[in-house]
């Protein structure tokens, strides 16, 4: 679960203190194939994973909000999730 970022009040994401983008990019990058995804009400996912979920939510939704948006809001939903990928 994410914890509170005490620079900026803001969720942290993917171990990084701040969720700036570039920074959720570095940490990201950093952790490799460790990478998580936080969802909303539930444990956070690999990242590979996220993308995955991500492609099919583009395709069905389009793309207007990003992979980093969807994560800075709280990330997919568990249903969302499963929905996704039954697809």
């Amino acid at each position: 679960m994410a914890d509170i970022c005490k620079d900026c009040g803001g969720r942290t994401f993917y171990g990084h203190a701040c969720p700036e983008e570039s920074k959720v990019s570095n940490s990201a990058s950093a952790q490799g194939s460790a990478a998580r995804f936080p969802m909303q009400g539930a444990d956070s996912i690999p990242m590979w994973l996220a993308e995955e979920v991500y492609a099919k939510y583009a395709a069905k939704y389009g793309s207007d909000q990003s992979l980093k948006q969807i994560g800075k809001r709280g990330g997919f939903y568990k249903e969302e999730v499963i929905e996704l990928l039954k697809q």
